[in-house]
């Protein structure tokens, strides 16, 4: 996603990509308990899912979309627009340069990236990302659920931080004293880092941030922090091909501007511009009760190559950058992340990692684990960090999907 205008009301816990509380909660309320549901007819999804990708159904479905263009029921966009997220506009160019035909359809005109892909007579219609044709594993039911991700991670010994899923405050406090301090909070079900908490060190914080990850979801996670920085690591048909560092907004001091004044001066990079991948960094409450947190104030001096955090969040959202991390990545972490694609058999998947660095084992490290794991994972960012390589991840997805498609 580029930068957009920022909100003048927005929730501080959800930040400049805000999502409706009261929706957010009833629909976890509904999908939640379902999930057990889905895993049991798992297993005859995928047959079905084979028949009718041998059946072309897709095909078909580009028909009925066509239908209800002519209908006014929905537009058929043939060329990439500004209400796209940056991935889905990668993913248009990544399509056009390996010969694909791609549109998306918009029900009512809104788009939701509802795309189709065509290429000697076959098509593809998915929404986000696509997978190969006919491709289903039980995992989709699972991978975005934090606490059956962290179930099914346990289970297959995958480092994963201590915790559990608590649906009441008395419950959050109880496991708090067992995992002692720091702690993070988070909904069970969510994205953009909306009303994620880290640093929690008293029960009155958990109670604040229990509070807040609760208006988003009835069953909240609760877990030890793990130690170092946050890393993503991308893993596509089996094999990992990149990582990202995912660091907090931050300022580097000059020993003369305040912080306030750095990050003023920051935010008119190009980079954070409208339009970019990245965002301005926010000067917001939040922002000041990290500050604080961290005994600065927006007014302090910082020296001569002192580097400030400005929050405790990577969501870009809030201004944090990405850095490419791919080069001397150690075996023994490729190994594990292709270890946990393996468990998921889901050929595209980005995995939030914590460890000091990725150029040493994550078994000699404290408290190295996964974060969480991603189905939808946002691959432009690969092709634009902020520093370091650029990585045509989105055209290794398509050359997953279309094998014998190669960029001219």
């Amino acid at each position: 996603m580029g930068s957009h205008p920022i909100p003048r009301d927005y929730c501080l816990d959800c930040g400049p990509c805000p999502t409706p509380h009261r929706m957010a909660f009833f629909s976890t309320l509904c999908v939640i308990p379902l999930t057990p549901l889905g895993l049991a007819f798992s297993r005859l999804k995928r047959p079905i899912v084979r028949l009718a990708a041998f059946l072309k159904k897709d095909k078909a479905l580009t028909y009925l979309l066509r239908f209800l263009a002519r209908m006014r029921l929905g537009k058929i966009k043939t060329a990439p627009h500004d209400h796209l997220t940056e991935r889905g506009k990668r993913l248009w160019k990544e399509a056009e340069a390996r010969g694909i035909r791609f549109w998306e359809f918009a029900p009512l005109g809104n788009s939701i990236e509802l795309f189709v892909a065509e290429r000697n007579g076959d098509a593809m219609v998915f929404q986000n990302l696509p997978r190969p044709f006919g491709h289903y594993e039980p995992s989709i039911e699972w991978i975005d659920d934090k606490h059956l991700a962290r179930q099914q991670m346990a289970r297959a010994s995958i480092p994963i931080p201590r915790g559990g899923t608590v649906a009441n405050v008395k419950d959050a406090l109880k496991l708090f004293s067992m995992l002692g301090p720091p702690v993070v909070i988070k909904p069970r079900m969510g994205s953009f880092g909306r009303h994620t908490h880290l640093h929690l060190r008293t029960e009155e914080d958990v109670r604040t941030a229990f509070a807040s990850a609760h208006q988003l979801c009835p069953w909240v996670i609760i877990e030890e922090e793990l130690i170092g920085f946050n890393f993503r690591a991308t893993v596509i048909g089996g094999q990992f091909v990149a990582a990202l560092h995912r660091d907090f907004p931050r300022v580097t001091g000059d020993g003369v501007h305040t912080i306030r004044e750095l990050i003023m001066e920051e935010n008119k990079n190009p980079l954070r511009q409208e339009g970019q991948t990245f965002f301005p960094i926010l000067m917001d409450k939040k922002a000041e009760q990290y500050l604080t947190h961290c005994g600065r104030a927006w007014d302090d001096v910082p020296a001569k190559g002192e580097s400030v955090a400005i929050s405790g969040s990577n969501g870009r959202p809030r201004g944090a950058l990405i850095h490419d991390a791919t080069e001397g990545v150690h075996p023994e972490n490729i190994r594990l992340f292709e270890r946990i694609a393996r468990v998921t058999r889901d050929p595209l998947l980005g995995i939030d990692f914590i460890a000091e660095t990725l150029t040493k084992p994550w078994h000699e490290q404290r408290r190295a684990g996964v974060n969480e794991l991603n189905t939808m994972p946002f691959l432009d960012t690969h092709s634009n960090p902020y520093s370091g390589t650029p990585r045509n991840v989105t055209g290794m997805l398509w050359d997953l999907v279309f094998p014998e498609s190669h960029a001219n």
